[in-house]
């Protein structure tokens, strides 16, 4: 293996090992929606991958915004090169919200 190929596969398995195995599925299945009308797909599921599905940068921004609309969750377009699924893409955000209403309890 190349060093290449290494590092994507290093960097792969440490956001595989990130993802909650608590994932809000209603967030997730909102996700799935959310995707569903930004690529004009049907029947797209937790683990179909961004970059397979069109890797368009006007789609990407289309997603975020969607997803800043319904769920009030500001997410960097940096979010989708970490994580590129909509499972994952849902359990960044569900962290990321946890932090914000952790926060401003405090």
């Amino acid at each position: 293996m190349d060093r290449v190929r290494l590092a994507d596969y290093c960097a792969e398995a440490t956001l595989r090992d990130d993802v909650s195995s608590h994932t809000d599925h209603g967030l997730v299945t909102s996700f799935i929606r959310i995707w569903e009308q930004a690529f004009t797909l049907q029947r797209i599921v937790p683990t179909d991958e961004f970059f397979e599905l069109g890797d368009h940068l006007l789609l990407a921004i289309d997603i975020l915004d969607r997803i800043e609309t319904v769920h009030d969750i500001r997410l960097p377009l940096t979010a989708l090169c970490a994580a590129s699924t909509v499972e994952r893409l849902a359990d960044f955000a569900a962290q990321r919200q946890h932090k914000k209403s952790s926060s401003n309890r405090a």
